[in-house]
């Protein structure tokens, strides 16, 4: 790790991403998140961990490539899913993300809509990717 930025190596993986959230597991947050996830539907489960957490890790894995990322968000955990989300939120604000890597971000993202992700990054990655602003 990068001590004075914190960030990881270059190419971070989906698994030391997931080993860095279950640091931060909890039975009392495992505890919350299943009220919240009460009913929703049959696939996703809780992992257990603040989302303040779960957004500060993922801006250590800020350089994961995008094949680790599609891994996150095939998870069956909200949390982990919601870390994916927040990498590439991150890598789409980034000044220095290249038009052909936000281009990738949409159309992960779009690929990826269908399962209940929170929607944040895609101005971003949009509006870069397809001509916006």
């Amino acid at each position: 790790m990068d001590k004075s930025k914190g960030n990881l190596k270059s190419d971070p993986t989906a698994e030391e991403f997931i080993n860095a959230l279950e640091e931060f597991k909890s039975e009392k947050e495992l505890g919350k998140a299943e009220k919240f996830f009460k009913g929703n539907d049959r696939e996703t489960e809780a992992f257990g961990v603040k989302f303040g957490d779960v957004f500060k890790t993922a801006k250590k894995f800020q350089a994961m490539p995008i094949m680790e990322i599609e891994k996150l968000l095939e998870s069956k955990h909200y949390e982990i899913r919601m870390g994916g989300v927040s990498i590439m939120d991150y890598q789409a604000k980034d000044k220095k993300t290249t038009p052909e890597r936000k281009q990738e971000l949409f159309e992960l993202y779009l690929t990826e809509m269908p399962r209940s992700l929170p929607p944040f990054s895609l101005p971003y990655s949009q509006s870069e990717s397809v001509g916006g602003r």
